[in-house]
């Protein structure tokens, strides 16, 4: 039984990692912070860096959770 609960606690954990990762793609490649990448933009489009701003405090642990799950096992 908590076989199951860890594994589906670590799909979520990697789902919410990559959901973050995609929004913050997403935002780079609308309106770029690094100017080799995508298009650069000042003033009001900078909005796109909200949405990965605020699910930072979900996606980052998530982020973290994801690489010691992916990367554990091996150390072991």
């Amino acid at each position: 039984m908590y076989k199951v609960i860890d594994t589906i606690l670590n799909i979520c954990c990697l789902l919410m990692a990559l959901g973050y990762l995609l929004t913050v793609l997403w935002a780079q490649l609308n309106c770029s912070l690094i100017p080799v990448i995508g298009r650069q933009c000042r003033g009001p489009e900078l909005d796109a860096w909200m949405i990965p701003f605020f699910l930072a405090p979900i996606g980052i642990p998530a982020l973290i959770g994801t690489a010691t799950m992916l990367w554990g096992p091996r150390r072991r």
